[in-house]
């Protein structure tokens, strides 16, 4: 009768001890949802105001380049304004040798340099002194 007793203890305690795990069980089983339900609540707030910033960041970005830029064209339309004003430059003269240097020089830097259009060279007082290539353009029809 002794071991009954004791058999019927035991297999209490191990229903009680299972009950129990299984409540740690169910319980952590909770908190690792309840975890992972607040991490995605947090890494979704993040994402959403690195998206505002970087939303803000580029409207401002862009209100600040059409700024700048309008900034330039009227920095640009007073220049205009100022040279609207000065007279024609003139062409000076110089020995024919020294010319035909020049104008390979002119050629050479139009030639080689990416982007480059149009050379003009021009004495200390600002004369235009000799233009590539020649034709209806700056010096062309200086005299």
């Amino acid at each position: 009768m002794a071991r009954s007793r004791g058999a019927a203890r035991t297999a209490e305690g191990s229903g009680r001890r299972r009950a129990i795990a299984g409540a740690v069980a169910f319980g952590l089983l909770l908190l690792l949802a309840f975890t992972t339900f607040v991490l995605r609540l947090a890494e979704d707030a993040v994402r959403t105001e690195a998206e505002d910033r970087v939303r803000t960041t580029a409207v401002l970005n862009a209100r600040l380049v059409a700024e700048q830029s309008q900034r330039f064209a009227e920095v640009t339309e007073a220049y205009a304004q100022r040279l609207r004003g000065l007279p024609a430059p003139r062409r000076a003269r110089l020995p024919t040798a020294a010319e035909v240097r020049i104008q390979g020089v002119l050629r050479a830097l139009r030639s080689e340099a990416a982007g480059v259009d149009e050379a003009t060279f021009t004495d200390p007082l600002g004369r235009i002194v000799a233009v590539d290539p020649p034709g209806p353009r700056v010096g062309a029809d200086l005299s």
